[in-house]
């Protein structure tokens, strides 16, 4: 943990040679600086720099600062939330073995296309074996959302095929082909990024299709679907169904890699 210089011994003059008081770390001042701000009864100072943090977090955790560490830790994970180099962050928590870090960047990664798509200055700032298991996640996560979209589509379709078969008199189509371009769509952009699964991220790809085949109000209800997303609406199931299937796949993407990000990884 420390770095402590050897006894001295009597030099050739007869007197003792006074010890130093200093003792060595291998953290610069910056990160000590970070740490014991978040020692002391202070105000929990922000994280501007999250590789800063994340050094801080690993000192903390090094010198057993178990108050510190646990408070460092919850604004680490909030700024990971937010980064948009998860790539480069994710490399930096293995380096450090924060398994829950790396993990979480990992997630975060998920929201952007495969790492093969990464420009080469950036792979330099990943391990290979690192690299091979966020392709391996990647491409886990990818499959387990497209094929649980693929077995709900059924759940989806309009409750009432006989009045929905009716063309549009806005834009010829039906609500059964608004349904089908939906899932084309929301498809497309899970397999580029299957971390885009959530509520609000799924609904969004609903209005841009909407926006593509603008079924007229009176139609659309007759499907049984929320145009506005009010799910009070009476008849409406198609907001319920859409928070559920994203919650399905929040829940697959978590499972996944949770088991061997320790054994593959570290």
């Amino acid at each position: 943990m420390f770095s402590l210089p050897p006894p001295t011994s009597p030099s050739s003059s007869g007197s003792d040679q006074i010890p130093s008081d200093d003792i060595v770390v291998t953290e610069d001042g910056e990160t000590l600086d970070l740490v014991l701000r978040f020692c002391y009864p202070v105000d929990e100072p922000p994280i501007d720099d999250l590789v800063l943090g994340i050094y801080a977090l690993a000192a903390t955790a090094k010198y057993e600062l178990i108050s510190a560490e646990a408070r460092l830790r919850r604004l680490v994970h909030a700024q990971i939330e937010k980064d948009r180099y998860p790539l480069f962050i994710f490399n930096q928590c293995c380096e450090f073995r924060l398994e829950d870090e790396a993990r979480l960047a990992a997630r975060r990664f998920l929201d952007y296309p495969p790492p093969g798509t990464e420009p080469p200055a950036m792979l330099n700032h990943i391990t290979a074996l690192g690299y091979h298991y966020l392709l391996r996640y990647h491409g886990q996560c990818t499959t387990q959302v497209t094929s649980l979209l693929n077995e709900s589509a059924p759940w989806l379709q309009p409750i009432n095929q006989a009045k929905c078969q009716t063309l549009c008199g806005n834009c010829g189509s039906t609500s059964s082909a608004l349904v089908q371009r939906y899932l084309s769509v929301v498809r497309s952009r899970l397999t580029i990024a299957p971390g885009r699964s959530d509520f609000a991220r799924l609904y969004e790809a609903f209005a841009s299709v909407e926006a593509d085949l603008p079924m007229c109000h009176r139609e659309f209800k007759a499907a049984g679907y929320s145009r506005t997303g009010v799910c009070g609406d009476k008849g409406s199931i198609f907001c319920p169904l859409i928070r559920t299937l994203a919650r399905e796949m929040k829940r697959l993407i978590d499972e996944v890699g949770r088991n061997d990000m320790k054994s593959r990884v570290f």
